[in-house]
């Protein structure tokens, strides 16, 4: 799971509105000091945040791409700590959303999220060819259905390998969708210069140049899917790239294999110029979904280490500079991280990272000759997501 900076550029490209009234329900029902300490421990990645909110007078107001005054929350005067101010516990039907990450199949290659290790001396294999949007794929339906056998409702945000979430394929999706992407697209530009530049790009698209505008309207597909089902919890399932990427886009053998988890938080100053930044700053604030994602994203650690025999991440050890950059730190392993399916997701949500892909060994076991949803590698990582929603729901 790379695309560490394209997926921050998506953050312009986000089709909705946004409604700071949506947290009028809030007024007069949090504390300054509560807020503060979770801006600390979980919000803030950097000080640029600071220019677009500040207490005054007991309230707290939010400021716009001009700074202007956008938003005013009426504060609780009394003390109250944290724990009161958290929602009420998990409703017992549980509703999980599962994101296969990535596309896979014919795709790989083109999303680059493909691995080949050449030459490879482990059991004289001479390349080993990994899909990563493949395996996610295995491991979400082989985890929906131990999750449907015990009575939880699940989503799964797209169907097949090498299908979109809007279940077509890139080529379906240009042919079909592209005008109604073009709208939505130019939908966030006020009119001007900008706006007219970005209207010529679009319309000069071609089925050769199109594709990360596909990847950029599908991962918002996904997300308006999972909101639209409204689930306690949902899980964005990746595996992790820890080598140096070749000129051919295939990566050369990662001698680290660790695991990590993501959830919702460090935000970054410099895209509160978009609304949709300002509006998930007051959701994660003001609603208890960092609180829920957190205690699951450590099970789920705990569970990748033990099962698959993988090292936590060691920032001081791994070769992982996201994590110092754009993370931060909650227990061994877990992170928050303003990725998109972290921060748009209006629930508790987890983007798991159970292995390196491209490193020789495990690659030997996610290899796409012989992957499969029963393969022994994928059982692990599917058991390992099972058994810390488990313990997380008391299922």
């Amino acid at each position: 799971m790379r695309y560490v900076v394209f997926i921050i550029f998506l953050t312009s490209y986000v089709f909705a509105s946004y409604k700071l009234s949506d947290f009028d329900k809030y007024q007069n029902q949090k504390t300054q000091s509560a807020l503060e300490e979770r801006i600390k421990s979980f919000i803030k990645k950097d000080e640029a945040v600071e220019s677009y909110y500040s207490f005054v007078d007991n309230q707290l107001h939010i400021y716009d791409a001009e700074f202007k005054l956008e938003y005013n929350l009426k504060l609780f005067a009394e003390a109250m700590s944290l724990a009161e101010e958290i929602q009420p516990p998990f409703k017992q039907k549980i509703k999980i959303a599962l994101d296969p990450g990535h596309f896979g199949g014919k795709y790989s290659k083109q999303e680059e999220r493909h691995f080949l290790q050449l030459p490879v001396e482990v059991n004289n294999y001479k390349k080993l060819l990994v899909k990563e949007g493949d395996i996610n794929f295995y491991t979400a339906i082989n985890l929906k259905k131990k999750l449907e056998a015990i009575g939880v409702e699940v989503l799964l945000t797209r169907g097949a390998i090498a299908q979109s979430s809007f279940g077509l394929s890139y080529e379906q999706w240009f042919k079909f969708k592209r005008t109604d992407y073009f709208r939505e697209a130019l939908s966030i530009y006020p009119e001007g210069k900008e706006k007219e530049i970005e209207r010529k790009r679009l319309e000069n698209l071609t089925i050769k140049n199109a594709f990360s505008d596909f990847v950029r309207a599908d991962l918002y597909e996904r997300v308006k899917k999972i909101n639209a089902f409204k689930p306690d919890l949902a899980i964005s399932i990746h595996f992790n790239s820890c080598g140096v990427k070749r000129r051919d886009g295939y990566y050369i053998p990662s001698k680290d294999n660790f695991t990590m988890a993501f959830v919702p938080g460090a935000l970054e100053g410099e895209y509160f110029k978009y609304k949709n930044y300002r509006y998930h700053f007051l959701r994660m604030l003001l609603t208890d979904h960092i609180d829920r994602s957190i205690p699951v994203a450590k099970y789920l650690v705990e569970e990748f280490n033990k099962n698959l025999n993988i090292e936590i991440v060691d920032p001081e050890k791994h070769i992982a500079p996201y994590i110092k950059n754009y993370s931060i730190y909650h227990s061994p392993g877990v992170y928050s991280r303003g990725l998109m399916m972290t921060r748009e997701i209006q629930a508790p949500s987890i983007l798991g990272e159970p292995s390196c892909a491209d490193n020789a060994e495990e690659a030997m076991e996610l290899e796409h000759s012989h992957v499969s949803e029963t393969s022994p590698r994928i059982e692990a990582v599917s058991t390992s997501y099972f058994n810390a929603i488990v313990r997380g729901f008391e299922l």
